[in-house]
């Protein structure tokens, strides 16, 4: 609930520190936790997006880092795969590996709380990697291109035309 957190930042700074950062892995927020999190004096927060925090739960300090890449990067490596696509539904991460080198990326997708069709928007996304890797692209330009065309494809029940995902990408919506 944040208390053992709050009162340790006091500690420290009536210690002597001049900033305190605290960082988990998991941001269960429950109880008063936000409310004790927010009025703190602990200058950030830093959480990984393992558990899903409510747009309500979110407060000024709080930074809620990805591990999409990290465990894209993971299943490949203990697969000893040549490559893993993630494409949950608030972002894109991918390994691939080229070689002895592997390249890993990330990129924040749109995501739209009511989407006009969502049934082939996997399909969408793997058509625009695909497209975008066979192109030379790079992971990170191919995971933009992929998250695009789903992005494009649940928002107007129609696939993009290259046209229409370039201007979709140019003007990307902010998440719903």
């Amino acid at each position: 609930t944040g208390g053992t957190i709050v009162q340790a930042a006091e500690a420290l700074i009536e210690n002597g520190a001049t900033d305190v950062i605290c960082a988990s892995t998991h941001a269960v927020l429950s109880g008063p936790a936000v409310e004790r999190l927010r009025n703190s004096k602990i200058s950030e927060v830093i959480v990984t997006d393992t558990l899903p925090i409510p747009e309500e739960r979110l407060f000024p300090q709080l930074t809620v880092l990805s591990i999409a890449a990290l465990l894209a990067r993971a299943i490949r490596e203990r697969l000893k795969l040549h490559g893993v696509v993630i494409h949950p539904r608030s972002c894109a991460a991918a390994a691939l590996a080229d070689g002895k080198n592997v390249s890993s990326g990330r990129f924040s997708g749109p995501f739209v709380a009511e989407p006009k069709l969502s049934t082939g928007a996997g399909d969408e996304f793997n058509a625009g990697f695909s497209l975008a890797r066979l192109a030379g692209l790079s992971v990170e330009q191919a995971l933009a291109c992929g998250t695009g065309a789903s992005g494009y494809y649940v928002r107007n029940a129609a696939s993009p035309t290259l046209e229409q995902l370039a201007d979709f990408l140019d003007a990307l919506p902010p998440p719903q």
